[in-house]
């Protein structure tokens, strides 16, 4: 990380590859919630963020082995903060 993200709160879309981060809130309505959580993505998750694509794309990060790909405008309502471990 070029940045310390420890102590701020941004969008999931906003993290770097490499970045270990824990989701604080999930700003979305409550189907794309549900099917967040069905995937294993609730609060207080530790995720890591595996890839980041350009232009708007998907991103991909990995929880409990498992890599899972979030559309970009989902990810962009997963607020996170960094994680310290």
């Amino acid at each position: 990380m070029f940045r310390s993200i420890e102590k701020m709160t941004i969008r999931l879309i906003d993290c770097n590859r490499g970045d270990k981060v824990t989701i604080q809130e999930i700003v979305a309505g409550k189907g794309a919630t549900i099917n967040l959580m069905n995937l294993g993505l609730n609060i207080g998750n530790i995720v890591t963020i595996n890839r980041k694509s350009h232009l708007s794309g998907p991103i991909v990060v990995t929880h409990n082995d498992s890599e899972i790909a979030i559309g970009h405008d989902l990810a962009a309502k997963i607020l996170v903060k960094g994680s310290e471990s």
